[in-house]
């Protein structure tokens, strides 16, 4: 994961738009020990937080959950199929 602020932050935080580890690694410690170093960026770098986007249907919506995420209603995303 390259956290380089200048490219990643958007102001005052890290935006992680898609974090992926390869099924036959979960539940190893990988998803934790990735997102522990974007925390630690965040507060070595002193920046507001880390803000991920994910699924609704996939597994990850959970393990955020579980490990001290939560759903942030300031963020709206929209999307059209075309």
């Amino acid at each position: 994961m390259n956290l380089d602020t200048q490219e990643t932050a958007n102001k005052d935080e890290v935006f992680v738009y898609e974090l992926f580890v390869k099924p036959s690694m979960q539940r190893n410690g990988c998803g934790k020990n990735l997102t522990d170093y974007g925390e630690s960026h965040c507060k070595e770098k002193r920046l507001a937080g880390l803000t991920l986007l994910t699924s609704l249907y996939m597994p990850s919506k959970s393990f955020y959950g579980k490990n001290g995420y939560t759903l942030a209603e300031h963020i709206v995303f929209y999307y059209k199929e075309v």
